[in-house]
C-alpha cells in the first residue's frame, strides 16, 4: 500500500476545537496512548531523513488497535506519499521484536509517547494527538493507494481538508525541526550498544 499523509501543528486552543468537532461531525475509531520506538541512522541523533544515510524509516510501535513493526520509504522523492509496510504483533510480543531489530544491527532508537484520537472524517483518516515527549499538539490526515497513479490526487484532498480547517500542513523544514526536538530529548534516546532492551522499556513504563 501507499501511505499518503500529512500532519500539521496545533495550538492547545485549536486541537480542542477539533477535539470538540470531530466528535460531533466524525467518527471516533479509537482512543489510546501509543509508545513508539523510531530508529535513528545517524550518530549525531539529528534527523536523516530519506537520504542515502537514512534510506527508510524503521519503527516499532504498541499501544491502541495494534502493534507493529513499520517501515516506510518515499515514493520518488516525494515528502507525503509513501510505500508502508507493517509486521503486526500482539504487545506482549513487543520486547521479542525489539529485540530483533537490535540484533539485526538497529542499535539507535528515541522514543515517543503519544496519547492519540482517530476517527473517520469524510474519505479521510484523521488523528488528533498530544506528543507527550515534547509537549506538542498535531493533527494527522491519511489516505491510503494502491496505485502511484493515485496519489496525486489524495495529496490534493488532503490539502483541501487543511484549507477547510485554515490549518497548514508543514514542511519540510518544520518536520525537521520537530523531528530534532524529539531527538533531543536525551531520556528518550536509547543506544543499544550501551543499554539492554530490558533498561529501554523501564524507562519508558512497560
Amino acid at each position: 500500500m501507499i501511505e499518503i499523509e500529512k500532519r500539521g501543528k496545533l495550538t492547545k486552543s485549536e486541537y480542542e476545537f477539533l477535539l470538540k468537532h470531530f466528535e460531533r461531525k466524525a467518527k471516533k475509531v479509537a482512543e489510546f496512548e501509543r509508545t513508539t520506538l523510531v530508529h535513528i541512522w545517524r550518530p549525531d541523533w539529528q534527523p536523516g531523513h530519506q537520504s542515502a544515510e537514512a534510506p527508510f524509516d524503521l519503527k516499532i510501535r504498541t499501544g491502541g488497535p495494534k502493534s507493529s513493526i513499520a517501515v516506510k520509504r518515499d515514493l520518488d522523492n516525494k515528502m507525503h506519499a509513501r510505500h508502508e509496510f507493517e509486521l503486526e504483533f500482539t504487545e506482549k510480543e513487543f520486547s521479542k521484536y525489539l529485540e530483533l531489530l537490535v540484533n539485526l544491527g538497529f542499535g539507535r532508537f528515541v522514543g515517543t509517547i503519544e496519547s492519540r484520537k482517530k476517527y473517520k472524517y469524510k474519505q479521510f483518516t484523521i488523528a488528533l494527538f498530544h506528543h507527550k515527549t515534547i509537549d506538542t499538539y498535531m493533527i494527522e490526515a491519511e489516505l491510503m493507494a494502491t496505485a502511484k497513479s493515485e496519489t496525486k490526487g489524495m495529496e490534493n484532498e488532503i490539502d483541501k481538508f487543511f484549507k477547510e480547517f485554515k490549518l497548514s500542513a508543514l514542511n519540510p523544514e518544520e518536520t525537521g525541526q520537530i523531528l530534532s526536538e524529539l531527538n533531543n530529548q536525551e531520556q528518550y534516546r536509547f543506544d543499544f550498544n550501551k543499554i539492554t532492551t530490558a533498561e529501554c522499556l523501564a524507562r519508558l513504563g512497560f
